[in-house]
């Protein structure tokens, strides 16, 4: 996995937006994150397993998002984008929201996995990166981002969880073959069982039983064969003698049928002679008849129509009446309507000169209200130019007493600044003094004489010195009390001339017979209490060492405490050179602050001042446009009375049957309602003098065209009534040529409905069926003729043969049942030398099976490989851990697979890696870590690895930190690229680029890259 670029705010200490690039970074193979301790460096690796996993290590499970999220932040987001083994580019984002009721509350707002396709992101479904970066939450802070604390947590490790956490990185979970061993084993030992089964029904059949039956079968053979013969030859005979006795019965049927024909031949005759004469009527009388239907019909249809149009026409003549004499009664009205709509004309011009009488009227009284309101308005104008004058007189007094502002707030600026040097000085001196209390208890605690390291050493590995001597001493002592004690148990089963089971004696003198028992136990006690106090003293050297690597860590710290102190003081000298202001002085902050609330409030005034002006000079102009609305308004009055008085000139001179005078007396709304009556009555009169016209003229062309259509109708039923008598006379011409007296008896015949078809039909099948019958008579009279046939000889021949049949069948229904039990016996033959076969071969793989099965149980061949990859990585660590430790110590795995210690200084001797000093355990996690990130790249076949380290490297000396140093440069010349998060300047200075991290007390954490 390759970081490409991380983004996040609002994540512990940091509140602003961040974003780190890592292309320059990876470029370089090798770079560092430093700063303060504090200051927010591990919390780059946590955004990063944190945006990928979505959990925290360090916080654990409760409210871990709470603790996370900047506490003057309402919103923490992280961003992140890599690359994955398959060199695929993913982003990552996850943002989340403070309540904004409840402070304690953050809700996640957004959490998204991308994938980058075609230039551009795609969601995807699943926020599990696990499959795509290919190792689990826990695995990548071992393997890839070793989060502060983590680093040494692979030795540290049991046997099973290092094996657990190997299975999963290197996915040895595909060399667990045990499930699928046992599932073939199940099922070879099912078919072996079914095969067994099998075979068991096979135990009778063997190849004695198969020639017995072959002998059988060829004598079943030689009999069915004989019966055959004899029943074919019999068959024949039968044969010959049933189809005579047919030939014979069906001459006596046949004769039978034709005597029938013979009586029903009178009946067809009869049938024929009504047929051929319904012929003749139909071809003759057929078509008149239809021809006579039609006009009879025709005939009738014009009558209704006829007398239908007669009714309508009559109707249209009355309505034509009555509409002119409507017409009449009208006709005065409408002559006298031209002089009624001058009187209308009149009206509406009477109306309008007194709706302008009654506008001038209005007019001339707004115009004096208008010059009134001028006369007001103006002298509110001479109000407001007098207060006008006054506020801007007093503007400029406070103009003249005005301070220069921005210079107020750049002398306020500098007293903060001032402050806040004088708060960091105080707490910057409280630090010193509480690291030097420190260092005093420490150095008290640990060492109350104050002597030196090196003293205090030697006294401790002296005093070891000596107990190795004397626990040496006790072993020794033990040695040959344990020797003596099993020679007096061999001496208590000593006899004289038996020999002695050691040097082979027949005589034995001296026995040795005290017990020394209680004396051995007495030295063992002695031992073990020695070894506690060697136990003890080992570890009162370690935490000698960690409490003088302790106190020279705060010594250094106090050194750069006090030399930051020094810093802000001259920053503060510094501060104070830039006070350029005459008027106050550094230290009286007091005078400065009632000069600035004086000045403040002079800008107030000045404020309220202008805002005075600016409404007053508002309020001028409104009156100011007043006076000028108003003016416009009176002359717009006057020239609208002007038009008023021309109007009523124009249309007085337009009345011609009317005067005004006339309606003095009247409202302009009675006089409108005369108007409206008026114009109404004339309206009405035209409209239907008109719609009586439109009617007659619609009246006049139905009458001519029913006139028309009534003509036509009476012309076309006189053609039909003469086509009718001709059609008529016809039929009885033809009629006299028949022997019928009256049409009515031809056309009860015709309409008979006689079917002609099926009758002809019928007679024809009638002399086809008797044509037939008497020559198959004759036929079968002459086939008989000199043939005998006896029913009782018949009957006999089939018993015969039946018997015969019944014998024949038995035989070979045997010679069948043997033919099928020898084929059955030898295919089951067959199949139980293939079931011995498989047999023999499922055994042999059931044998195999249960070696496999042996192998992979409990999951021991997963266990092998393990420790086989545990040793690859052993080894590879050894390569950088003997150059760190210039071959003084090696890893090795022992028989419980753990990790082990090899000292070449005490003769190469094994021991805990726990013994190991704090800054030896340092370089064998880092020497497994890399080799462990080396076997991660393989396994996924990536290009490049990268590998973050979050350790301050305080446990080394320079020597080791050189050393640590040269083996990271080593690692960049091999493609590998390592970040460092550390606190030693010495590693700054020498790491080619470096990210920086510097927290401000307002604005929280902030990255630069240097």
């Amino acid at each position: 996995m390759l970081p490409l670029v991380l983004r996040f705010e609002g994540l512990y200490s940091y509140q602003e937006p961040q974003e780190i690039d890592f292309s320059s970074l990876i470029d370089a193979g090798l770079f560092g994150i430093f700063g303060k301790v504090g200051s927010g460096k591990s919390t780059i690796l946590e955004a990063i397993t944190f945006a990928l996993y979505g959990n925290s290590d360090r916080l654990g499970s409760s409210k871990f998002t709470y603790n996370m999220m900047n506490l003057k932040s309402n919103k923490m987001l992280i961003d992140f984008e890599f690359l994955n083994h398959e060199n695929k580019k993913y982003k990552i984002v996850r943002e989340y929201r403070r309540n904004r009721n409840n402070f304690e509350i953050i809700t996640q707002k957004n959490a998204q996995l991308y994938e980058f396709r075609s230039n551009d992101w795609y969601p995807l479904e699943s926020l599990d990166v696990e499959p795509i970066i290919g190792l689990s939450s826990d695995n990548f802070r071992r393997t890839i981002i070793i989060p502060q604390g983590k680093f040494q947590e692979f030795i540290q490790l049991t046997p099973t969880q290092r094996t657990h956490m190997l299975k999963e990185i290197f996915s040895l979970q595909r060399f667990d073959l045990q499930d699928k061993v046992s599932a073939f084993n199940k099922n070879n030992l099912e078919l072996l069982n079914k095969n067994t089964g099998r075979l068991s029904t096979f135990e009778n059949v063997t190849e004695t039983q198969i020639e017995e039956l072959s002998s059988q079968l060829s004598t079943s053979i030689i009999q069915e064969e004989k019966y055959r013969t004899e029943h074919q030859n019999l068959q024949e005979v039968v044969e010959k003698l049933r189809q005579l006795k047919e030939t014979l019965e069906e001459q006596q049927s046949k004769k039978k049928a034709l005597e029938k024909l013979l009586i029903e031949e009178k009946g067809i005759r009869t049938l024929e002679k009504q047929t051929k004469q319904y012929e003749q009527l139909s071809q003759g009388f057929s078509h008149g008849f239809d021809e006579q239907n039609k006009l009879q019909k025709k005939v009738n249809d014009f009558l209704d129509e006829q007398q239908k149009e007669e009714k309508e026409l009559l109707l249209l003549k009355d309505k034509i009446n009555q509409t002119e004499k409507e017409m009449a009664s009208l006709l005065p009205q409408f002559e006298a309507l031209a002089d009624k709509k001058i009187e209308e004309k009149d009206l509406e011009f009477i109306l309008s000169i007194l709706r302008d009488q009654a506008e001038i009227e209005n007019l001339q009284l707004r115009s004096r209200k208008g010059i009134e309101m001028i006369t007001e308005e103006e002298k509110k104008e001479t109000s407001h130019r007098n207060l006008l004058a006054t506020l801007q007189n007093k503007q400029k007094e406070l103009e003249q007493k005005r301070e220069n502002i921005e210079e107020l707030y750049e002398i306020e600026k500098w007293y903060q600044k001032y402050e806040i040097l004088e708060k960091q000085i105080a707490e910057q001196e409280n630090k010193i003094s509480k690291n030097k209390a420190d260092i005093l208890s420490t150095e008290k605690q640990f060492n109350p004489h104050l002597a030196t390291q090196e003293t205090l050493t030697r006294v401790i590995d002296e005093e070891f010195s000596k107990l190795e001597k004397s626990n040496e001493t006790l072993r020794e002592q033990i040695q040959n009390l344990t020797v003596r004690q099993q020679l007096s148990h061999y001496a208590m089963h000593l006899h004289e001339g038996e020999a002695c089971p050691l040097c082979g004696s027949l005589q034995h003198p001296n026995l040795i017979d005290d017990d020394v028992s209680e004396q051995l136990q007495n030295l063992r006690n002695k031992l073990l209490l020695g070894q506690e106090k060697e136990k003890t003293l080992q570890k009162d050297r370690r935490n000698l060492e960690n409490s003088f690597s302790e106190i020279k860590f705060r010594k250094e710290q106090l050194a750069k405490e006090e030399l930051e102190l020094e810093k802000l003081f001259s920053n503060q000298k510094n501060l104070i050179d830039t006070f350029v202001w005459k008027k106050f002085r550094p230290t009286q902050k007091n005078d400065f602050l009632a000069k600035k609330k004086q000045a403040l409030e002079i800008e107030n005034l000045l404020t309220e001042a202008t805002k005075e002006i600016e409404n007053e000079r508002l309020l001028l102009d409104n009156t100011l446009k007043n006076i000028e609305k108003y003016k416009e308004g009176i002359q717009g009055f006057r020239d609208k009375e002007n038009q008023a008085k021309a109007r009523i000139e124009l249309n007085s001179k337009n009345l011609q049957r009317l005067s005004v005078s006339d309606y003095a007396q009247q409202s302009q709304q009675e006089i409108r309602l005369t108007l409206d009556s008026l114009k109404s009555r004339n309206l009405e009169i035209e409209q239907k003098q008109i719609a009586l016209q439109e009617e007659k003229n619609n009246l006049l062309p139905k009458v001519a065209k029913k006139e028309a259509m009534f003509n036509s109708i009476a012309k076309q039923l006189h053609l039909a009534k003469t086509e009718l008598i001709s059609i008529e006379k016809t039929l009885l011409e033809r009629l006299s040529t028949t022997e019928f007296t009256t049409l009515e008896e031809v056309k009860r015949i015709v309409h008979s409905g006689l079917n002609v078809d099926e009758n002809w039909a019928k007679i024809h099948q009638f002399e086809l069926e008797k044509n037939a019958l008497s020559e198959m008579v004759l036929e079968l009279e002459n086939k008989l003729k000199d043939q005998v046939f006896e029913e009782e000889n018949y009957q006999t021949k089939i018993t015969e043969l039946a018997s015969l049949a019944q014998k024949h069948k038995e035989s070979n229904e045997r010679m069948i049942a043997l033919k099928t039990e020898k084929e059955r016996l030898e295919k089951a033959f067959e199949e139980k030398k293939n079931l011995l076969k498989e047999q023999e071969k499922l055994e042999r793989k059931a044998q195999n099976l249960s070696t496999l099965q042996n192998l992979f149980n409990r999951a021991g061949f997963v266990q092998y490989i393990s420790g086989i990859y545990l040793q690859q990585l052993c080894d590879n660590a050894n390569v950088r851990f003997h150059r760190m430790t210039r071959n003084q110590l090696s890893l090795q795995i022992n028989e419980n697979s753990d990790f082990e210690i090899i000292d070449y200084l005490n003769e190469g001797k094994s021991r805990s890696v726990k013994t190991l000093s704090g800054g030896q355990a340092f370089q064998v996690s880092l020497s497994l870590a890399l080799a462990l990130a080396e076997s991660v790249q393989e396994n996924v076949s990536t290009n490049k690895n990268f590998f973050f380290i979050d350790e301050g490297f305080g446990t080394q000396d320079s020597e080791a930190v050189n050393i640590v140093f040269e083996t990271l440069l080593s690692l960049q010349k091999e493609n590998r690229i390592v970040g460092i998060i550390s606190h030693v300047d010495e590693l700054k200075e020498r790491i080619p680029i470096t990210l920086s991290i510097t927290k401000d007390e307002v604005k929280g954490s902030r990255i630069d890259l240097q």
